[in-house]
């Protein structure tokens, strides 16, 4: 009888080994998957992030897409935001600089195809009206899809006359709350947003954008 107590007790310690090493894997199993689970979220809110700020992809259909809607950006008069911006020499520009004459402000890269696209109409535009409206071309230059060397370049190789001036720092971006380009801002003499659009635009509209602001 003792032997079978003895055997029975030992059974009973084995299966109580056994639970233990099944619920320690249980748990380890289930921390495991935890950590994986924090590591997935954490990364998917990193490319999120960098994506949103990063879009050198952007021209291909985002901006494509908005393109097409040439949607008006402000019915009403309303104080243009103040921005500063760096030029061709690296000189501090702002937009309050220009208060007196009226300004055609336009957030471009030379990644993306619609800015490419409407590029020809604003040299042209700046041919005709340079003398009596400012143009601020000005280029997202975040350094990663865009620095000051290849938007100058792109200029130079297309001949563009026009002044470029590099958004290097975001400020002019972060003012206005552009996410997608190109978007085109008239500002009139007393500074104050006029009419603008958002997608590329033909030298028709821009004529357009004009003669508001020159009436104001």
């Amino acid at each position: 009888m003792e032997n079978i107590r003895n055997n029975e007790e030992a059974e009973q310690s084995e299966d109580s080994q056994v639970d233990l090493v099944n619920s320690s894997a249980k748990w380890r199993y289930m921390i495991l998957a935890g950590v994986l689970c924090v590591v997935l979220i954490a990364a998917t809110v990193a490319y999120n992030g960098l994506s949103q700020k990063y879009r050198p992809g952007q021209d291909d259909q985002a901006v494509a897409d908005s393109a097409q809607t040439q949607a008006a950006v402000n019915t009403k008069v309303t104080a243009a935001p103040d921005f500063q911006v760096t030029d061709f020499e690296g000189n501090e520009v702002r937009l309050s600089d220009f208060v007196g004459r009226p300004v055609i402000v336009n957030f471009w890269a030379s990644w993306c195809g619609p800015c490419r696209s409407e590029l020809p109409e604003f040299d042209a535009a700046y041919e005709s009206y340079g003398e009596d409206v400012a143009f601020m071309m000005v280029d997202l230059t975040d350094g990663y899809s865009e620095t000051v060397e290849s938007a100058t370049d792109f200029v130079q190789q297309e001949g563009y006359s026009f002044p470029v001036y590099y958004d290097t720092d975001g400020n002019a971006v972060t003012a206005y709350g552009i996410n997608s380009i190109p978007v085109t801002v008239a500002v009139d003499a007393d500074g104050n947003i006029v009419s603008g659009y958002i997608g590329a635009i033909d030298g028709t509209a821009i004529e357009g954008l004009l003669e508001k602001i020159k009436k104001e």
